[in-house]
């Protein structure tokens, strides 16, 4: 028996795929009372620190009646929570008094809508006027059905998320009925195309990595990174950043490879592609995001197998950043690893999620997609345990 919870943070993207906020989702792996387990990821974010969660923003968490109406709430930050209310509770006086409470205390709100139903939207309607957001569940809804529905939404002064979105179209579906804000995996549902060649600066990345890869002299790898100026400037401003929280002020890409080591500064070198893409703050940037939350989690997670060896604790953020290169790069992992020399052993945990390492990069994708069920599998296949992923994630 276990009380620990699957939890997910998805981020909410604006039309640039810039994050704006998080969306928090929770669910116990067993039969657990709804209230129970609701108080049990309060207590979770209070422990863990919900600024930190999430990086200053805005952190929607839904939560049950019986939660709202329970004397904690009043401790909540109201300058980061926003609290959801699914449309399934029912509205009555009680509610509504509890809810005009806490706004007198700057306390938001946001209803979580999964019907398409017109009633639902009677039945909530004396909540509207006191809720900020509307999110509306993607996955359930018919854009086209909800259209009318959305036009009598727009009475209220409301910011509308579409969220649970698994592809490009349907994010442009909602898009294209007015909202502004999405949620879900769809961002990483990128549209392959191996006809076209890989961006020059792409191409630059790869070869240094290669160098890497290859060359056992340190002096030769960084004679390789001096042919790209433009590289090493942003690598080594990446490497200083507080980020890495290194006691030492890295100087040159000689001084980094002795100091990190040549195995960190792969993957960095990777993240460094994710952050140049970035037309604006690299803090906002969903791809770069998710990559850093592969790698932690990987990192985390192998280092608690029965049977870890060295190998695959060093190449476990190696496979989760390698692996949202096809996102990014928007061709086939065949043509990537035709330009990469890595080992088969990675190859294979990337492209077919064989191997330890590549049930480990399965389980980070279906946390981000929501797929408790494939998530239990794989933690009984490694032998984690769920609390081990909990904790991973927050």
């Amino acid at each position: 028996m276990t009380n620990a919870l699957f939890i997910s943070k998805q981020p909410v993207l604006d039309k640039d795929d810039d994050i704006q906020e998080y969306i928090f989702y929770y669910a116990p792996y067993e039969q657990m009372r709804q209230s129970n387990h609701t108080k049990a990821f309060i207590e979770a974010l209070f422990q863990t620190g919900l600024k930190d969660l999430g990086e200053g923003r805005h952190a929607f968490v839904k939560i049950n009646r019986e939660m709202l109406l329970d004397p904690s709430v009043f401790i909540f930050p109201s300058e980061q929570l926003i609290l959801g209310i699914d449309d399934a509770e029912p509205v009555d006086e009680i509610l509504i008094w509890r809810v005009k409470e806490l706004k007198g205390l700057n306390l938001k709100f946001a209803i979580f809508h999964t019907s398409d139903k017109d009633d639902v939207i009677t039945e909530i309607e004396p909540l509207l006027p006191l809720v900020d957001y509307f999110i509306v569940d993607a996955s359930a809804i018919d854009p086209k059905s909800f259209k009318p529905i959305l036009q009598r939404l727009q009475q209220h002064p409301l910011t509308f998320i579409s969220a649970n979105i698994s592809d490009e179209k349907r994010r442009q579906a909602f898009s294209d009925l007015g909202f502004g804000l999405f949620s879900g995996h769809y961002f990483l549902e990128t549209e392959i195309d191996d006809e076209k060649e890989i961006a020059k600066g792409y191409q630059e990345t790869l070869r240094l990595l290669n160098i890497l890869e290859s060359s056992d002299s340190i002096d030769t790898i960084a004679t390789e990174f001096a042919t790209f100026p433009h590289i090493t400037l942003h690598l080594l401003r990446y490497l200083n950043s507080p980020i890495f929280s290194l006691k030492q002020t890295i100087k040159s890409i000689r001084h980094a490879l002795l100091l990190i080591g040549r195995k960190d500064l792969r993957r960095w070198l990777l993240l460094l592609a994710f952050s140049m893409t970035d037309k604006g703050d690299p803090l906002n940037n969903s791809l770069l995001h998710t990559a850093n939350a592969r790698m932690a989690i990987m990192r985390f997670l192998v280092e608690r197998l029965k049977h870890t060896s060295k190998g695959l604790s060093d190449e476990a953020p190696f496979v989760a950043v390698l692996s949202m290169l096809q996102p990014l790069i928007g061709v086939s992992h065949k043509k990537l690893f035709e330009s990469i020399n890595v080992d088969e052993e990675i190859k294979s945990a990337i492209v077919d999620y064989e191997g330890t390492l590549g049930r480990l990069l399965e389980l980070c994708i279906a946390t981000e997609q929501l797929d408790k069920d494939r998530v239990v599998s794989l933690l009984d296949e490694l032998g984690l345990d769920p609390e081990a992923l909990e904790k991973a994630l927050l």
